[in-house]
């Protein structure tokens, strides 16, 4: 529901999830819905153990996103894989001004 909502609204230029407990499934399906939405900036997934899966489809989303400008995944256990996915997008992207990762546990 949240999804398709992030998928099909408009004017929604800030989502706010911290501390759902989304979990890799989930974080898969949010991070796939911003390949559809151009207009959101800040997209807040802290404290949500999205782990690599999740933060390896933020990764691919935001290839493809080019209204993010600040990206929260504080405390998501993302794993080096994921922080490389996510890296190499900020190499794809013009519009990623933040990006907060902290204590998300990698050694990359």
């Amino acid at each position: 529901a949240v999804a398709n909502a992030l998928r099909l609204h408009p004017s929604l230029t800030e989502i706010n999830l911290n501390a759902n407990n989304i979990g890799s499934q989930g974080g898969e399906t949010l991070a796939d819905s911003l390949t559809t939405n151009q207009v959101i900036q800040t997209v807040k997934f802290n404290y949500n153990w999205i782990g690599k899966f999740g933060a390896v489809a933020f990764g691919n989303a935001l290839r493809q996103n080019k209204s993010v400008q600040n990206l929260e995944l504080y405390r998501n256990k993302i794993g080096d894989e994921g922080a490389v996915a996510l890296v190499v997008a900020l190499k794809y992207s013009n519009s990623i001004k933040e990006v907060n990762l902290g204590g998300s546990r990698f050694d990359v």
